[in-house]
């Protein structure tokens, strides 16, 4: 089942910036995966990915904004698997261009991501 993702826009109070000294939180509003985020991800339109899924009910997927930023870092920066998942789990930048405030928040687990690739891929190979 299909949903939107826009948690990432309510402001955690708990999240890890919260915890930063106030410069800390200034260099981190100043990097590029904070414009990452601004630009990339907040921008993505999701509503094309949801062909990718089932209309009946059933739990909703993995917020799609999440998945498709995550492959655009891998590719960007040259990532395996292994180095994004890594990067994603305990790089504050990497969460901040993925809109994850709490460390202890897993957007996807790496199954999740490899089918959606396989959805992905299969899909416009049909279409195409």
């Amino acid at each position: 089942m299909f949903k939107y993702h826009e948690d990432h826009r309510q402001t955690d109070l708990f999240g890890f910036r919260s915890s930063l000294s106030p410069a800390k939180q200034q260099k981190l509003q100043e990097t590029k995966e904070q414009a990452f985020y601004e630009l990339i991800f907040c921008q993505l339109d999701e509503s094309p990915f949801a062909v990718l899924y089932s209309d009946k009910a059933s739990c909703p997927n993995a917020p799609v904004n999440t998945m498709v930023s995550s492959l655009i870092l891998k590719e960007h920066y040259n990532w395996s698997y292994e180095e994004l998942f890594g990067h994603i789990d305990f790089d504050l930048r990497t969460r901040t261009a993925l809109g994850l405030s709490n460390l202890d928040d897993s957007p996807f687990c790496p199954a999740t991501l490899f089918n959606f690739q396989n959805r992905l891929s299969s899909h416009y190979l049909q279409s195409g």
